[in-house]
């Protein structure tokens, strides 16, 4: 929770094996979260198995590409503020702090 307010982060996972369960496990660690959505877009590589090893919210999206997955991810996503996040370490959970703030200022 953030401000009373639920924080889903949503993950879109294409071939992300090597990175989608530490990047799971990062981001649950953070206070502010309180469910992570893992949008398995096809992957060929064991990303599935990956992400259900962990408590995210698995999620299977037929549609190929990077939009279909987003969209799906915001579908599912049953929080306040939600945050779509690349499982690849592009960000890190203390950047959510930071984001975070923002949504002091708008709906």
């Amino acid at each position: 929770m953030y401000l009373g307010k639920k924080v889903s982060i949503i993950f879109p996972v294409y071939n992300e094996k090597e990175n989608i369960r530490a990047a799971i496990d990062e981001f649950l660690q953070h206070p502010a979260v309180d469910e992570i959505i893992a949008v398995d877009n096809n992957s060929k590589d064991g990303s599935d198995a990956e992400i259900q090893l962990t408590s995210a919210k698995y999620v299977k999206e037929m549609t190929q590409g990077y939009g279909a997955a987003m969209r799906r991810g915001l579908r599912e996503a049953t929080g306040d503020l939600m945050i779509t996040v690349e499982p690849d370490g592009t960000f890190s959970a203390d950047d959510l702090d930071r984001l975070l703030v923002y949504s002091r200022d708008y709906e």
